[in-house]
């Protein structure tokens, strides 16, 4: 089976950080291949240089059998290769057929036409949403499907999947797996870049494990692997090490941290539940059943009445700030539009919630700002060539330690 993408040798330097240390990548026509490693790995570079969107300090791609020999996305998608970025690339004040008829490499659709050429688009993927509805009012699992129909609008021979899955819930991830079966099986090639290990085993048919910036080797998924294997592969020991289980009894008796009674709000119902203190809860449920409303109501993100307590006392009524103070954190799905500042750098996006930590009589400390912010990069193993670098220009998961974990370690009530 011939190589449909192939990447030699690549690597990229940026200040303060290896990016990439002579990776070596292929992915065949018709195979599903994924891309392993913790945050900071060199993950979403690995695919910003594949797509034409990063250049390499050095090593070729290969598109086709057609090398890329300049960084530009538009020439790579030429070649035939299409990106499906974790941040969509959609406008959101354009409908869902102008959206997909503006990235569309059928040109000669007409424009009069579009709507009924998007409705047969999406309705080929078994996608119910409307092409004149509004981007912008569509939900994150809508908006990750029409960025993936995009892509597949142009026919492209490689498609690059960055955690395609991380706005989906279990049925989406099923609906997406058939869509990548279906493609594979016409000998599209697909890049699979994912934190969900038992949907890398049930999809991929290899995967390449990245630590650091350097390749651990190419395997073939089969019954051999176990989802212990790759965790010991990407992080170099075993995940016991690392996470030792809890013990139940433990947690039970670190007592209740975090309860809500009678919480009713949009699209949920006198919810009741506790939380102890070292403990996970998860919510579970096909899309639109009120899990997602319901955990944007816990953090005060959305209107809902009923009562909230941690620590044993009550949350103030108001937003996000008052819950904040009150020891309660919020991190949206919607990390771009409501969870980062993206024109601030690394170091004020992990202070601005926190800033009167710092602060004297009004006025902020920058030496102790920064040095609270270099020593959370440190503790955190952020990727970034200094602290002023410009949050959006990181990788998703070192975008979300930064703010999310920032703030956590600085405002240690909250969790």
């Amino acid at each position: 089976m011939t190589a449909a993408l192939e990447l030699t040798g690549i690597s990229k330097r940026y200040p303060g950080v290896h990016a990439l240390n002579g990776v070596s990548f292929e992915c065949r026509s018709g195979e599903v291949h994924a891309v392993l490693g913790e945050n900071g790995s060199g993950k979403s570079t690995l695919l910003g240089i594949a797509s034409g969107a990063v250049v390499p300090d050095a090593g070729t791609v290969n598109i086709i059998g057609q090398e890329l020999r300049v960084a530009d996305p538009l020439v790579a998608r030429r070649l035939g290769l299409a990106t499906v970025y974790q941040d969509d690339s959609l406008v959101r004040e354009l409908s869902v057929a102008e959206n997909l008829y503006l990235g569309a490499a059928q040109r000669w659709v007409a424009i009069a036409g579009k709507h009924e050429w998007a409705e047969r688009l999406l309705s080929s993927y078994d996608l119910d949403i409307a092409p004149d509805s509004l981007v912008g009012t569509l939900s994150p699992s809508q908006r990750q499907f029409l960025e993936i129909v995009k892509a597949l609008a142009t026919e492209p021979k490689v498609l690059l999947l960055d955690e395609p899955t991380s706005s989906l819930d279990l049925s989406g991830v099923e609906k997406l797996s058939g869509i990548v079966r279906r493609i594979s099986a016409t000998g599209t090639a697909v890049v699979y870049v994912s934190h969900r290990l038992p949907e890398i085993l049930a999809l991929a048919d290899r995967v390449t494990i990245l630590r650091d910036g350097e390749g651990q080797g190419t395997y073939d998924v089969n019954a051999s692997l176990s989802e212990a294997d790759l965790i010991s592969l990407m992080v170099g020991r075993p995940i016991e090490t690392e996470y030792p289980a809890k013990r139940q009894a433990d947690i039970e008796a670190a007592g209740v941290a975090f309860w809500a009674t009678g919480l009713s709000g949009a699209r949920f119902h006198n919810i009741n539940l506790h939380i102890h203190r070292g403990e996970i809860l998860g919510f579970a449920g096909a899309e639109s059943n009120g899990q997602r409303e319901t955990l944007r109501a816990l953090g005060s993100l959305e209107a809902a009445s009923g009562h909230l307590f941690c620590d044993g006392e009550e949350l103030r009524a108001g937003g996000p700030r008052e819950a904040f103070d009150d020891g309660v954190m919020s991190l949206s799905a919607n990390r771009p539009a409501e969870s980062i500042f993206a024109p601030l750098g690394v170091r004020e996006n992990m202070t601005v919630q926190v800033l009167e930590k710092f602060a004297t009589g009004g006025v902020v400390s920058a030496s102790k700002e920064r040095e609270r912010a270099s020593a959370l990069v440190d503790e955190l193993s952020i990727a970034t060539p200094s602290l002023d670098q410009p949050i959006s220009r990181l990788s998703g998961g070192n975008q979300q330690k930064a703010f999310w974990r920032g703030v956590f370690c600085t405002h240690r009530k909250s969790f």
